[in-house]
């Protein structure tokens, strides 16, 4: 029997020619979603749970098989139910793709580490109903425009997962991407008891499109930094836009940014649409090197209550809150409340700054000051800015050169029953049309 001649000694040469004229993957095909495998498919019935690992440390080594379990447990649920992850360290070289709707993935000590070069790291989420749950999550290669995990949904949650990102200052990637497919009334993310640890370059959390976003009881701890604006690439913590209700409540924001690169603003929320809400409660800010704590850009009701706000560090400080009627917008629709806050020294820039809008409510505030706490109108008028029952403690070697409140054009404002300590006489100052319809009273100045 005559056996088929086999090649031998491939000249290296050749070799090396075949390797040459392979072509590198070009930007649109490392931003593509990412294939799927073909993988065997036993379905299950729907909550079937399904085990992942052997719960012993293993270290990944990045050869695209920790993702296969994956995959293989998603294909088996077609129908919903749990892939339960145990102890050990998976690497994945390729995103996972969760289409199906009702999925938990929860972990018992599991991390995931991404190496993907494509625009997802580990999930990229289309199915309702998922909760992603008690993970460590790590990318080590974001590229740009990268998120760690995507969602696009009408229903998502993730809760009491860990995330962990290194230095990306060029890449400007998210931990969390969220949006919706449907822009119906039951459309909900929810982050929830999370710990996200950013190096520079990162985006807590990116939502945009959803009638429901509820970040609650997170820690953001670390160095973000995530949009180029001239001098440095700057970053927001919590980045909402066109979110009909938000709330964010009782997360810590601790040790953003640092002097030669502060954050942007730890949460910025924009948008234009009808009913537009935000709610900031009970959050802490502490050692923030950044221009603003919160920028509110034409979110149309907006409060921020019981937050304690420390000293923002750096040099270019715009102020801790700011709220910013954008350009061509109903300034008229813009409201916002202000109650029960605590500001410490914010160095030599506004507590409070309110530009356009009406209908202001600053109440019940106690604030720490080098510079003015309460200004509003130096860009846009505002008008009907009503400043109620707040503590000044003025603070500083030029504590004495500026007021409490500074009232700069508008009309119909009302300043009532505050406290001064320590400021010039007077420290409450209209000017211009300010003065138009202004009741100040009962004021007490020591």
């Amino acid at each position: 029997m005559e056996h088929p001649k086999r090649m031998v000694g491939v000249p290296a040469a050749l070799l090396l020619m075949a390797a040459i004229l392979v072509p590198a993957p070009t930007i649109a095909e490392r931003l593509a979603p990412p294939a799927e495998p073909d993988v065997p498919v036993d379905a299950r019935p729907a909550g079937s749970v399904i085990t992942i690992g052997d719960g012993l440390q293993s270290e990944g080594d990045f050869t695209g098989s920790d993702e296969m379990p994956f995959v293989a447990a998603l294909a088996a649920l077609p129908e919903g139910g749990e892939i339960v992850v145990r102890k050990g360290t998976y690497a994945f070289r390729t995103p996972v793709v969760v289409r199906a709707d009702d999925i938990t993935v929860r972990g018992e000590g599991a991390t995931l580490l991404s190496s993907a070069q494509v625009s997802v790291g580990l999930f990229d989420v289309t199915g309702d109903d998922v909760r992603l749950d008690s993970l460590e999550m790590v990318d080590h290669l974001p590229i740009t425009g990268h998120s760690l995990v995507r969602v696009h949904a009408r229903r998502f949650r993730i809760q009491g997962c860990t995330f962990r990102g290194r230095d990306a200052r060029r890449a400007l990637p998210s931990f969390l991407e969220l949006s919706s497919h449907s822009l119906g009334p039951r459309t909900s993310a929810w982050v929830t008891g999370n710990e996200f640890h950013p190096h520079r370059g990162w985006t807590i959390v990116r939502a945009s499109h959803l009638s429901e976003l509820h970040v609650t009881d997170n820690a953001v701890m670390g160095n973000a930094v995530g949009e180029r604006r001239g001098r440095g690439f700057l970053a927001y913590g919590v980045q909402v836009e066109d979110v009909g209700l938000a709330r964010i409540h009782g997360n810590v924001f601790f040790e953003l940014g640092d002097a030669r690169t502060p954050v942007h603003a730890a949460i910025v929320a924009r948008g234009e649409e009808v009913g537009h809400l935000l709610s900031v409660e009970n959050n802490v800010f502490h050692t923030l090197a950044a221009e603003r704590a919160l920028l509110l850009e034409g979110t149309r009701h907006q409060t921020v209550s019981r937050n304690a706000f420390g000293a923002l560090a750096g040099s270019h400080v715009v102020a801790t809150v700011d709220v910013d009627a954008p350009a061509g917008a109903d300034a008229g629709g813009l409201h916002s409340t202000f109650e029960g806050n605590t500001f410490e020294s914010h160095g030599g820039a506004p507590a409070v700054r309110i530009n356009g809008g009406s209908g202001h409510v600053v109440v019940d505030n106690s604030f720490e000051s080098e510079l003015v706490s309460v200004l509003a109108g130096d860009r846009t008028p505002a008008d009907a800015v009503s400043v109620l029952s707040n503590a000044f403690q003025a603070v500083g070697e030029d504590r004495l050169a500026y007021p409490a409140v500074l009232l700069l054009g508008g009309s119909q404002h009302v300043v009532h029953g505050n406290e001064l300590t320590g400021h010039p006489t007077p420290g409450i100052v209209l000017s211009g049309s300010a003065t138009t319809d202004a009741h100040v009273s009962d004021n007490e100045e020591k």
